[in-house]
């Protein structure tokens, strides 16, 4: 039996995960959202180079107790403590990892991880926490148009009016 894997994000009303100068000042911290539970119940964590540094630039790595990946195609990426950097192919990493023992697998983010990881069908949730926000431009969920059918499973929502929907993504 593969592990399963989930996309947990931020995003505004109209899609972005970031302004388009990367800032995430939008995101409300005093709710937790859901987070601390998901990340409870996970084993490892997936994440591209820019949404790390986007992270970092908030604060320290806030996940150093799982294993985590990050995927850049740049030399000489630095990263932090804790966490594994990643030049290969996202998609067949994710892969491989699905299928050893083990528990659920985050996508943390980035556009590009996103996308890639949505249209090789590897990932089989989607929680978004949709957040009271819209900038009209910024940094994109996902950078091409992905067509797959969603099956709303809970829709959540927090006192903040950050609306968390979760959804199964068809295969």
């Amino acid at each position: 039996m593969s592990r399963k894997v989930t996309l947990l994000t931020a995003t505004s009303i109209d899609g972005f995960i970031a302004r388009v100068d990367g800032k995430l000042d939008w995101v409300i911290t005093e709710a937790d959202a859901g987070y601390q539970e998901f990340y409870e119940q996970v084993d490892a964590l997936f994440v591209g180079r820019g949404a790390l540094e986007r992270i970092l630039a908030v604060g320290p790595w806030p996940y150093l107790g799982k294993p985590t990946y990050v995927f850049s195609r740049r030399s000489g990426a630095r990263c932090p403590r804790g966490t594994t950097l990643v030049r290969r192919d996202p998609t067949r990493f994710v892969a491989q990892h699905k299928e050893l023992p083990g528990g659920d697998l985050w996508i943390l983010g980035g556009c590009g991880l996103n996308s890639a990881l949505l249209q090789a069908g590897l990932i089989d949730h989607l929680v978004l926490m949709v957040y009271p926000a819209f900038f009209g431009t910024g940094i994109p969920l996902f950078d091409t148009r992905q067509e797959r059918r969603l099956r709303l499973t809970c829709s959540t929502t927090l006192p903040s009016g950050v609306l968390n929907l979760r959804y199964d993504v068809a295969k």
